[in-house]
Parts: structure tokens; C-alpha cells; sequence
């Protein structure tokens, strides 16, 4: 994977953040995979309440610092609640992610993550009888409220204090194309976005984007892509980056000259170009 400076994080959405951050590991625990800084300014707020009395508030702050530097804050706050007798539970988070860029090669990505999670552990309403895989059996009915386990001891206490870090750097050159080839795509932000379009002109793409308001351009390019992956990217070796780089040209010669397609008749679409001109001329 080749490291993206801040002002190269096209794959982050300001308006669509990551859902791997604190908020979507409201079912417990903790994981490492932090939502990274980037370049865009950013501040959202969550919260969220329910009948039995659970709730929860949540942020998302991103700061850019400068050209190089920018600072991420996300934390959630949850109070557990349900149906049950004597289920409660709470837990606090918190993660600040800090990224610096060195350049256009080195990227350094620094987060602490804290996690303190307590409640109790519901193992569900019993089953009446025991049963098996062709007479299953069937919860004990009337106990649709009941705890079955120790109030104050079927409790899972958990905290923890991580520290991550993570340093990404390309080495050696990834060179152009042997020649410009059009890239095209649709109008969402992590295609259109100056620092992607700058990027691909860099390795020798012509970024293109389908009309605006257009499902039938767009259903095209996605076709496309699914399938230079399904035929083409999965059926051949990629050792490296030079090596797809090299292979792209033949790749899409072939799936413009020889690959069938059934929306033109399982012909390629040069033949069907040629065929159409033909039998416009003979009209």
C-alpha cells in the first residue's frame, strides 16, 4: 500500500467519515483500528436514546494543524439499558489520533486509545428442554424479562489504555504508464477531488467523469471495473506495482478488442463501434 501525504488522503470523505472509529464498536470492547487524521476540517455529533433507558453521545473532531499535520478526536460516551431485570452497564472512550506527513513518500500516524466498558453479561431467556438438530428446542416462555444469572456477578469489567503507531513509506519509484490512459469514473468527492486528479495525471492517467445525473454512464464505468478485476486483475500475477503498471495497457486493449460483452452482443466493443459504423453507411 503506498503511503498518502495529508493533502493526498483522497479516500477519506469529510462528509462520510470511517465507521471503524469508536462509535461503531458500541457492542464492547476495543479495537486498534483508529480513524486516521486528514486534511479536511471536520466536527460531527451523535447521540442516541431508547424506551428501555439506554443512550448514548458520541463526536468526531478533525483539525487540520497545517500543510503537514492534522489532529483527530473521537469519543463516545454510553449508558447500557434493556428489557431485562437488572441489566445496566456504561462505557467511556476515547481516541486522538495525530498524522504527519514527510513529503510525498513518508506518512507517520500516532493514536491513544482508552476504553473503559462495564456491564452485565446476558446469556438470554433458557430453552424449556434440551433439544436437537431435527426436534429442536424452544425458550421457556413467560420469561421474556427474566435474568438468568447473579445479579452484581455476571458482569464483564473491562479497560484499556492503547497506544499505536504506524509508519508508511514508498521506496523506490512507481513509474508512469507507457502511454496516457483515460481513467473514468463518477462524480463522487474521492474521484473528483484535486489532490486524486493530480495523483492519477502523475502516473500517467486521464482522469473522466461520466455526465452528471447519469445511472446509465455510471452503471458503465462500474461495469467496467468489476470487470478488469474479475477477468483481468484476478487471473494474473501482480507482484509489485510496475508490474500491473506495465500489464494495464494490454489489459484494456484486450478488454476493448478481443473480450465478448453480453450488453453488445458478445461482441468487443470495437466490433460493435465498426459493425454499427458499417450498418449506419449501407442506411
Amino acid at each position: 500500500m503506498l503511503p498518502q501525504p495529508l493533502q493526498c488522503r483522497a479516500d477519506r470523505d469529510p462528509e462520510r467519515p470511517e465507521r471503524d472509529d469508536l462509535r461503531a464498536r458500541r457492542g464492547g470492547g476495543s479495537s486498534t483500528a483508529s480513524p486516521s487524521a486528514h486534511c479536511q476540517r471536520l466536527h460531527q455529533r451523535q447521540r442516541s436514546a431508547d424506551t428501555y433507558g439506554a443512550w448514548y453521545v458520541d463526536t468526531d473532531i478533525n483539525q487540520p494543524i497545517g500543510e503537514s499535520v492534522s489532529a483527530r478526536l473521537n469519543a463516545v460516551y454510553e449508558e447500557f439499558n434493556s428489557n431485562r431485570d437488572f441489566y445496566d452497564g456504561r462505557r467511556v472512550a476515547i481516541n486522538p489520533t495525530v498524522a504527519l506527513s514527510l513529503g510525498t513518500t513518508t506518512r507517520i500516524d500516532l493514536s491513544f486509545e482508552y476504553n473503559n466498558d462495564k456491564r452485565t453479561i446476558d446469556r438470554g431467556v433458557l430453552s424449556a428442554v434440551q433439544g436437537s438438530l431435527t426436534n429442536p428446542s424452544r425458550l421457556l416462555t413467560g420469561f421474556r424479562d427474566t435474568f438468568f444469572g447473579v445479579p452484581g456477578f455476571n458482569v464483564s469489567d473491562f479497560e484499556a489504555e492503547i497506544l499505536n503507531g504506524r509508519v508508511e513509506h514508498r521506496y523506490g519509484q512507481v513509474n508512469r504508464v507507457p502511454e496516457p490512459i483515460k481513467w473514468l469514473s463518477d462524480n463522487g468527492s474521492p474521484y473528483t477531488a484535486r489532490v486524486t486528479c493530480a495523483f492519477a495525471r502523475d502516473i500517467g492517467l486521464v482522469p473522466r467523469t461520466t455526465p452528471v445525473s447519469s445511472p446509465q454512464s455510471n452503471g458503465m464505468a462500474e461495469a467496467f471495473v468489476r470487470t478488469l478485476k474479475r477477468d483481468y486483475v484476478r487471473v494474473n500475477p501482480r507482484p509489485d506495482a510496475q508490474t500491473v503498471i506495465d500489464l494495464l495497457p494490454r489489459w484494456i486493449e484486450d478488454f476493448n478488442s478481443v473480450h465478448p460483452h453480453r450488453a453488445l452482443g458478445y461482441r468487443s466493443p470495437r466490433e460493435y463501434i465498426a459493425q454499427t459504423r458499417e450498418a449506419l453507411s449501407g442506411l
